[in-house]
């Protein structure tokens, strides 16, 4: 049974893109809710929670893709909703969302460049040049260690 509701949201979803805008696709982050759909599905054996969100975002997405005309309250509300299902992957089940690392590894590493820049090499630019270059690959690695564990939303 979950199977199918995950099918049918993603043939839902699928409809939604070749009907409307690609802004309008953009704004309710199609992508997204089709990872989570995934995602709650591999869950729902073992969450009541996901099974709910599940058979709420299939009610959610076969709502969207009768609608001819989407307005922003509608697109709004579903990007809410997708925010909210995303945010119990990741309290529940340690998912993360994309782009995770690469954001702190980023922030650490400017941070760290900074420190550098003053005291070592006492030219700041360089210093926060090396702390991106190192704290960018850092993030990347964890994102990517991250997706291929399948724990990327």
């Amino acid at each position: 049974m979950k199977q199918k509701q995950t099918r049918t949201i993603l043939k839902k979803i699928e409809e939604i893109k070749e009907k409307h805008k690609k802004t309008e696709i953009k704004d309710l982050q199609l992508e997204k809710a089709e990872r989570i759909a995934k995602h709650l599905d591999s869950f729902s054996d073992s969450c009541s929670e996901c099974r709910n969100d599940l058979e709420e975002l299939k009610a959610e997405t076969v709502h969207l893709a009768v609608l001819h005309q989407l307005d922003s309250k509608t697109i709004l509300a579903y990007r809410e909703f997708v925010q909210q299902l995303s945010n119990h992957l990741k309290e529940k089940h340690n998912m993360t969302p994309e782009g995770t690392g690469t954001s702190i590894g980023i922030a650490i590493g400017i941070a760290a460049g900074f420190a550098l820049g003053l005291s070592v090499f006492h030219n700041i630019a360089v210093g926060l040049a090396i702390g991106l270059a190192i704290g960018l690959s850092i993030g990347a690695a964890k994102d990517n260690k991250d997706k291929k564990a399948g724990k990327v939303i």
